[in-house]
């Protein structure tokens, strides 16, 4: 077993996932929240989750968007409260592990999102009522398991405050996609995807 520890404990071995029960009981979560996408779901990972917590009450969602938003937040949050559970499992990539980071602040926090930003001075009010969470990565692309921040698309306020407009989105949109900067980078094919990119940029 390889630990390391920056921000968290993070474990790498073969099959590591046999040890959720063992963390859960670590972190002193006993009714979790698995956190994770329609895509995880259907390529079997989410039952290897749920096969690793014998014997425990476990609820699920898993409706995190690809860009994972306050909506997909307060959604999830729901399930955790109407199932009294006291911690969460993120399975997936960034998006699942974002969201569960939401969730975490949500369900133990009150007000807006945008109000615990840290881009808006709210990192302080954080407290640590906040959720156990235990991030089990499919992908190695984000980081997100070992960062303290999360991207959530939601920020509509935030953006009309700094004098950005849909309009200015569509402008830049409108001109990448007719200088053809799509066909360099291959997450992004059409509107819609450098609409996301901008969001998260910003």
């Amino acid at each position: 077993m390889t630990l390391i520890y920056y921000v968290t404990q993070i474990q790498f071995e073969f099959g590591a996932i046999q040890l959720l029960q063992q963390e859960c009981a670590r972190s002193g979560i006993t009714r979790p929240l698995i956190v994770t996408d329609p895509g995880v779901k259907a390529v079997g990972i989410l039952q290897k989750a749920l096969d690793a917590l014998p014997g425990m009450t476990v609820a699920v969602f898993d409706q995190t968007p690809s860009n994972p938003t306050e909506a997909a937040v307060r959604a999830a949050t729901t399930v955790y409260t109407a199932q009294h559970c006291d911690g969460l499992i993120a399975v997936g990539g960034g998006s699942s592990i974002d969201c569960a980071k939401g969730v975490a602040i949500a369900a133990t926090h009150t007000g807006p999102l945008s109000h615990y930003a840290t881009i808006e001075g709210g990192s302080p009010r954080i407290t640590e009522r906040v959720a156990p969470l235990i991030a089990v990565p499919t992908t190695a692309g984000t980081g997100s398991e070992v960062a303290r921040s999360a991207i959530l698309i939601g920020l509509a306020h935030r953006l009309a405050a700094m004098g950005v407009t849909t309009d200015m989105f569509d402008a830049v949109i409108t001109g990448a996609m007719a200088d053809h900067c799509h066909k360099t980078n291959p997450r992004i094919a059409t509107p819609q995807d450098y609409h996301a990119m901008l969001m998260q940029a910003m």
